[in-house]
């Protein structure tokens, strides 16, 4: 009776330690698991971080080019007005002004330091131009 007491017990606790052994290897399945889990989400935390900073770049750009355009608008604007205003009070003119925005943009003053350049860069093309004798060219067959 004593031996039938014992074989039961003993199958109960290799049937216990493989129980227990399963669980074990579960256990450490899960926190494998748990791990990689946590991994991803610090991935997906540092990969969404990443984008916020390049999203906020590009709106920070797109922002800059907007107001860059808005002031070359205006800018154009102005300008169209002055042209406008100008116009009226020279009335229509359009010979008079050219010669205003000449004059007032200096364009004039430039001109005049280098159109005697110019013209002497002319005129001594002009004067070997005159010198040079130029022979005719015969164009036929020899005999």
């Amino acid at each position: 009776i004593i031996f039938a007491i014992l074989i039961p017990s003993v199958t109960n606790l290799k049937a216990q330690e493989a129980n227990w052994s399963s669980i074990r290897k579960k256990k450490a399945a899960e926190a494998v698991l748990y791990q990689r889990e946590k991994e991803a989400e610090a991935q997906k935390a540092i990969a969404e971080a990443a984008f916020y900073a390049r999203q906020q770049v590009a709106e920070g750009e797109l922002y800059a080019m907007k107001k860059e355009a808005e002031g070359i608008m205006v800018l154009a604007q102005a300008q169209g007005i002055y042209i406008r205003t100008l116009m009226d009070t020279l009335g229509g003119n359009h010979v008079a002004l050219r010669d205003y925005l000449m004059i007032n943009g200096e364009r004039f003053r430039k001109s005049q330091r280098s159109t005697p350049m110019l013209c002497m860069d002319c005129s001594q093309k002009l004067a070997f131009g005159r010198r040079e004798v130029r022979q005719p060219v015969v164009v036929g067959v020899l005999p």
